[in-house]
């Protein structure tokens, strides 16, 4: 099995995010029985214009995006904001997983700063982490 990588994601990538995030978020809008949360919403330009203006990590397995996450910073605290998994990756990758990588390539220091996760209560995503 080829070892997880962690890089920067840019505009260029949009489309393979964005398949990547609606599969993610189809479990989560099945449980609140609605299709029209902000995940599913989002459309290829709204998510190109995020990606130039925010940072986002994406996890490769090989040559495959099977994760990413976004990061908002503000001062010495980053806001992850959007964390997704495609659902064939999920025991791979743990959305925990991409915290550390992500506040390392915020910094671009070794030292961590503080990342709460933002995410609904009802999903594994939303159990908080918060790491100094």
């Amino acid at each position: 099995m080829d070892a997880i990588t962690y890089r920067r994601l840019g505009p260029e990538v949009a489309g393979e995010l964005l398949t990547v995030q609606r599969a993610a978020f189809l479990s989560e809008a099945r449980a609140y029985g609605t299709l029209e949360i902000p995940p599913l919403t989002e459309t290829l330009d709204d998510l190109r214009r995020e990606l130039e203006s925010s940072l986002t990590i994406g996890a490769f397995l090989g040559r495959r995006l099977v994760g990413a996450a976004r990061l908002t910073l503000e001062d010495e605290i980053g806001w992850i904001s959007r964390v997704g998994v495609a659902p064939d990756s999920e025991r791979v990758l743990r959305a925990p997983a991409i915290s550390p990588c992500t506040r390392h390539a915020a910094t671009g220091r070794s030292r961590a700063l503080s990342t709460p996760w933002a995410s609904s209560s009802s999903s594994w995503r939303g159990s908080a982490e918060s790491v100094r």
